[in-house]
This record gives structure tokens, C-alpha cells and sequence, in this order.
């Protein structure tokens, strides 16, 4: 009987050779190598898969904490796994799990740390394209014009209340402005607005406070309905005197005559916050004569003009209070009117203009600038609903702008803290943009407008690299050739 090689002459096992062992532990090795390299590349391509299968991936020591628990109990308990009969190949798929345990950690771990994996050679579009857009967050930009925030202007606002023009909303800044005014906040010099409730949505109704949910991305089609409702029920709810009645008080028309004087003064020869301040006062005591709609509607702008003096002298406290008082004149305003014409919803774009005036205060405290924010995109969209004469066209034109400008706003605001749910903002802001590309006669901006499409269609690819694709959103190679495009316009 001839020996088996494995034994000696005893009968008991013999010991591989030491080379033999050094070549077994260089092949676990290997696999071990390969797995958490594969698994890390992988799941960087598909990092949405890992968030579908485990929603609660992000806890990296409790997902990793099972899985190398069952990973144990694979190891012993599979019958499958006893069939391997190589010891070698069996410790080889060991250590390939152990790896690809491991890869899943790394994997999340760096994404958690909010690292990105740049799978591919970005093209030189791509690379203008975040070059221009890491450019623009550190400017403070007017509509049309660069500015610091350390030089904060605007020009001389039109005080004529049927003019709704762009050149007119010069305090509205651009979207990347958003960013360098929420780096330049801090602990003392930050500006909180002061409300009774604390909260911005007592100027339209203290009640919608508390039947309001949580001001968060899902919820902006409930405030946008709720707020809408509450502006429209208040439609033809007040009076005022008739006319006879009106000019027949020698008071009211001498103050008004007044004041109107005094305006024509500051068309002609520039603004004058003494002489608009005097306006103002001229024509608020007219107001506690008889509260015309009239008076209500020129108190308003008014107001916006004097918001923008503020501005400029960097009074954010002033500014504020002079937004404030504008947005109760028009809505007083609306108290007056009869129906929901073209008239209401120019009132409803021109308090979206007020609010996002608001979050345009550079160093307005974020809560409130948020705030601010979601109640102009409310009041734009509502705008948005109506189909204007073609004598008002220019303001739904707008409205579509401005609501894609303030959701980008807003994206930004929470793509800074990697909010998951900011993708909702992203698309709104998209889809306005693109149909105030619609209105062709109003191409005065138009660079612009596909500048700021070219950036959301950049981040869109950005989010899904980062986080997957919720099935809201396209492909990521198609907002590249959206990006593609609006870049190769905006040019």
C-alpha cells in the first residue's frame, strides 16, 4: 500500500511547504484587493441602488455592524458554502466578502463625507461651465450688472406703479448671490426680521401660521394653494367713498395734488429719498382721509422705492420694515379690486417681488431668508396660473422668470447642507425658466436666462451623481445636452 503524498508514514498530515503558504496568503490577498476595489467602483456608478436597498445606508456603523454579522453567519451556516471542499478557495471567498464588506463602508463612508467620484475626464464644456459657475458664487450680482456686496447699489427705482419692467426690480439680485450672502452672515451682523409670530406669513394672514406644515420642499404646493385662497378670498371685501365724495374733500385732494407734484419733481431730476419720504407722508395722511385704492397702490411702491435707498445705504433694519410696509399696501390693495382679473394677479407678482426683495437682504438671517424665499415662489407661481391679456403679457413673462430664479434660490440654499429633498426646487426651477423662454418679444434677457438653465442643468447632474436619480428627473446625459445647449446659446 503506497502512502497518500499528503501524510507521512505515521498517518498524520504533513505541513505545506512554506512557499506553497506564502502563495495561498498572496491569493487572499488578492481577493481581498479585488473585491473592495470593485465594489467601491461599482457602487460608485450606482450609488442610488445602495440608497433603494438600505434607505437607512447613511448609519454606516449599524448597516456595517449586520452585515458583517450575517457575513459570519454565511460563513458557517450555508450548507452551499460546506461544498467548496478547497480550504483555499473557501477562505478566498471569506476574505471576497470580507472585501466587499468593506467596499460598502469605504463606499458610504466617503459620500457620507460628502466625496464625490469623478469617474471620467470632464469635457472642456463641462469644465467652462464649472469654472463660470464657481466664478459667479463669489459675486454679488444685480440683474444685469456685477456687483460687490460691499458696494451695494441699485438704480434709481421708476415710481410710476404701471411700469413692470426688469430694468424696474433692480433690488432683485441673481441666484448665486444667495450663497455669498449666507457665507458673510454671522453672529453679529446677522439681521432677524422682527415678527410677532416669528414668522414672515403674518403679513398675509397670522392663521395661516399655525394651519400651515413645515415649510419644506414637498409641502410648497400646499402653502402656494393655502396662501393663494386666503390672498383671493379677500378680494372685494373692503370699500371706499364714490368719487364726488372724494374730490369734494379739499384735504385729501390737496394732498394728494401734493405729493403728486413732488413726484414729478423726482422723475425729473433724480431721486431724492427727502422729497419721496415726503411723498410718502403726504400721501399717508391723504390715506387716513379716505383709503383709495389709489393711494394704497402708489403707497406701495413708495415703499419698494425707498427699500431700495435702504439698500444702498446698507440699512437692512429700514429696508426691511419699507418691504414690509409695501407688501401690506398691496395687499390692502386687493381688497378693493372686484374679481381676479389681470389686475389681482399683477398684485400677487408684484408681493412675490417684495418677498424675494426680502431674502435678497444680504445679511438677513437664513431661516427668514428662506422663508422669504418660498413665499415669493408661492406668490410667482400663483401668477403663473393666469393667462394675461395681451396688453399684461410682460407679467406672466416675468412671473415664469422670477419663480424659476427664486427656486433656484432656494436649490441652492439647500444643496449647501446636501439636502435630498432640494432636487424638488431644481426641476421647478428648470421647468419656469424654460417657459419664460416661451415669450420670444421678451428677449432683453435672454442671455442670462440661458446662463442660469445652463448652471440648474449642471447641478441636476451634480445631485445625481451625488445622491442617484429620483424618478422625477431625467438621465443625467440628458441635462448634459440641455447644458450643452443653453451654454451654446447663452454665447
Amino acid at each position: 500500500m503506497h502512502n497518500h503524498p499528503s501524510q507521512n508514514a505515521k498517518g498524520k498530515k504533513s505541513k505545506p511547504p512554506k512557499n506553497q503558504e506564502k502563495v495561498g496568503k498572496d491569493t487572499l490577498a488578492v481577493y481581498f484587493a479585488l473585491a473592495l476595489i470593485c465594489t467601491f467602483f461599482i457602487g460608485s456608478i450606482t450609488y442610488g441602488f445602495w440608497q433603494i436597498v438600505f434607505p437607512a445606508i447613511d448609519s454606516v456603523t449599524v448597516v456595517g455592524g449586520l452585515l458583517y454579522g450575517l457575513l459570519a453567519q454565511v460563513g458557517i451556516t450555508i450548507p452551499t458554502f460546506c461544498l467548496v471542499k478547497s480550504k483555499q478557495k473557501r477562505g478566498n471567498i471569506i476574505v471576497s466578502t470580507i472585501g466587499f464588506v468593506l467596499g460598502i463602508f469605504v463606499l458610504v463612508a466617503s459620500r457620507s463625507a460628502g466625496y464625490e467620484v469623478q469617474l471620467s475626464t470632464p469635457s472642456s464644456e463641462e469644465r467652462e461651465s464649472e469654472e463660470a459657475s464657481s466664478s459667479m458664487q463669489g459675486q454679488s450680482v444685480h440683474e444685469g450688472e456685477v456687483l460687490s456686496t460691499d458696494d451695494y447699489e441699485v438704480s434709481d427705482p421708476l415710481l410710476h406703479p404701471t411700469e413692470n419692467d426688469l430694468s424696474s426690480d433692480t433690488d432683485i439680485l441673481s441666484p448665486n448671490t444667495v450663497l455669498t450672502n449666507n457665507e458673510s452672515v454671522s453672529g453679529q451682523n446677522v439681521f432677524v426680521p422682527q415678527t410677532e409670530s416669528g414668522s414672515l406669513l403674518e403679513l398675509i394672514d397670522e392663521s395661516l401660521v399655525s394651519r400651515l406644515p413645515d415649510l419644506e420642499s414637498e409641502s410648497k404646493s400646499i402653502w402656494t394653494s393655502m396662501i393663494s385662497d386666503t390672498v383671493k378670498s379677500t378680494i372685494n371685501t373692503d370699500s371706499q367713498p364714490d368719487s364726488s365724495t372724494i374730490n369734494g374733500n379739499s384735504n385729501f385732494t390737496r394732498k394728494t395734488t401734493s405729493a403728486n407734484e413732488l413726484e414729478d419733481e423726482i422723475i425729473a431730476n433724480g431721486l431724492d429719498e427727502e422729497k419721496l419720504r415726503e411723498v410718502i407722508q403726504l400721501r399717508e395722511d391723504a390715506f387716513d382721509i379716505y383709503k383709495t385704492s389709489g393711494v394704497r397702490h402708489l403707497l406701495a411702491n413708495n415703499y419698494h422705492s425707498l427699500a431700495k435707498i435702504c439698500l444702498n445705504k446698507k440699512d437692512w433694519d429700514a429696508a426691511y420694515s419699507c418691504y414690509r410696509k409695501s407688501i401690506e399696501f398691496e395687499l390692502s390693495y386687493i381688497r378693493l379690486l372686484s374679481r381676479a382679473d389681470d389686475a389681482y394677479f399683477e398684485q400677487l407678482y408684484n408681493i412675490a417681488v417684495l418677498f424675494q426683495g426680502i431674502g435678497d437682504i444680504p445679511y438677513v438671517e437664513e431661516e427668514y431668508r428662506i422663508e422669504a424665499y418660498f413665499l415669493a415662489a408661492s406668490f410667482f407661481e400663483t401668477a403663473c396660473t393666469n393667462s394675461f391679456e395681451a396688453q399684461n403679457i410682460k407679467t406672466e413673462f416675468l412671473s415664469n422668470y422670477y419663480a424659476g430664479m427664486v427656486n433656484h434660490k432656494l436649490f441652492l440654499l439647500e444643496w449647501t447642507s446636501r439636502s435630498r429633498s432640494s432636487y424638488r426646487y431644481l426641476l421647478d426651477s428648470i421647468s419656469y425658466y424654460q417657459r419664460s423662454l416661451e415669450y420670444s418679444e421678451y428677449g432683453k434677457h435672454r442671455n442670462l436666462q440661458y446662463q442660469y438653465l445652463a448652471e440648474t442643468c449642471l447641478y441636476a447632474q451634480q445631485y445625481i451623481q451625488y445622491f442617484g436619480r429620483p424618478k422625477e428627473m431625467m438621465e443625467s446625459s440628458q441635462y448634459f445636452k440641455l447644458q450643452s445647449k443653453y451654454e451654446s446659446l447663452s454665447n
